[in-house]
């Protein structure tokens, strides 16, 4: 298996962030949202700063889960490359 298919294979994998790490990270954003809108009743502006805030931590918390599961399948990738090669190198 070429490099160029191992890293096809991982990105793609990579891209299947499972669902309740969304659901986790997509939680904390509602609740720092609704956090916003309300310590910041009358202030548009403060409110603003404070979304932008709670989305930055959401694109934060997608990219931890999305490099986890990445580190997790290149793990998988390598233990069976490393038992494809042994094998093939047998006499």
């Amino acid at each position: 298996m070429s490099r160029s298919m191992i890293a096809l294979i991982t990105m793609s994998l990579a891209l299947l962030v499972p669902l309740t790490a969304h659901a986790s990270c997509d939680l904390d954003y509602q609740i720092c949202s609704k956090t916003c809108l309300v310590k910041h009743l009358n202030d548009d502006g403060a409110e603003a700063a404070c979304s932008t805030k709670c989305v930055a931590s959401k694109g934060v918390c997608l990219a931890e889960v999305g490099v986890d599961k990445t580190v997790e399948v290149s793990q998988e990738i390598w233990i069976n490359t490393k038992s494809f090669v042994k094998e093939m190198t047998k006499e």
